[in-house]
């Protein structure tokens, strides 16, 4: 919880600790730094140890390394070794806590085994596989499943509409805006919160005034510390836009101010 200190080396020390809640809180806690010498140890953890909730925290901490070597900062042969290690967790005898969070690690990559893990769990007849399918969704940045995500907006319940408001915000499904801006007044806070932030990274004319009306009717400290966070992420995804839109001369002469 100390932002200021760094306790990466006592949490490698507790890694090797006999009780395996000290290692859950170890490897729970290495998640925050990105350091390629990690991926051994939590591909370890995932294929070798015998608590199943170490295994599938392991497959998730396994899941930003996917996102980097899918953004070309991983070198494709650790890359590979990790892909390859989720995918023999998602798809083998492993308990399904383990299975799912590995899917969801998956999200992010291009494998071409990957779509079809993710039909099979949207087909399972789980909200529990339905609620990690449409989180891989949300991870993949693929068209495929924007049809998906817009259906699963209206679910009956609130932990499908969460995750699909989720999703559409990490997708960018600017189709999705009508619905998310509905879901601002749903039932379950979770899922208004979620729409919120969604709405953040879509965008769009007049949603700043609208989150900083719910600003101001913000019910807890905690609610309104997400929607000032969502309002502040919008305005920097705007400026962003706006900077991207103008048309700079690339014989832009630099003005020069002589001394007085």
């Amino acid at each position: 919880a100390d932002y200021l200190l760094s306790f990466e080396a006592v949490c490698r020390l507790a890694l090797k600790d006999t009780n395996p809640h000290i290692r859950f809180v170890a490897i729970r806690s290495l998640q925050e730094y990105e350091v390629d010498d990690l991926i051994p140890v939590f591909i370890e953890t995932l294929e070798t140890d015998k608590d199943e909730e170490l295994r599938a925290l392991a497959a998730t901490s396994l899941g930003k390394y996917v996102y980097f070597g899918e953004i070309e900062n991983l070198p494709k042969r650790k890359l590979n070794q990790i892909e390859n290690c989720l995918l023999k967790a998602a798809t083998g005898q492993e308990k399904t806590l383990v299975r799912r969070r590995a899917l969801e690690s998956l999200g992010y990559s291009s494998r071409k085994e990957v779509p079809d893990l993710i039909e099979t769990a949207l087909n399972a007849g789980s909200t529990d596989w339905l609620v990690t399918a449409i989180f891989a969704m949300g991870r993949s940045y693929n068209e495929r499943w924007h049809a998906r995500v817009l259906e699963m907006l209206d679910h009956s319940l609130p932990e499908i509409r969460f995750e699909a408001a989720k999703a559409a915000g990490e997708l960018e499904l600017a189709a999705a805006k009508p619905r998310l801006l509905d879901l601002l007044e749903d039932d379950d806070s979770d899922t208004r919160l979620a729409a919120v932030w969604s709405l953040s990274q879509i965008g769009g004319e007049g949603l700043q005034i609208r989150l900083e009306k719910l600003l101001k009717k913000a019910e807890t400290e905690e609610e309104a510390d997400i929607i000032q966070e969502a309002l502040d992420n919008l305005i920097f995804n705007e400026s962003l836009g706006l900077y991207d839109s103008l048309d700079f001369d690339d014989d832009f002469d630099m003005i020069e101010f002589a001394d007085d």
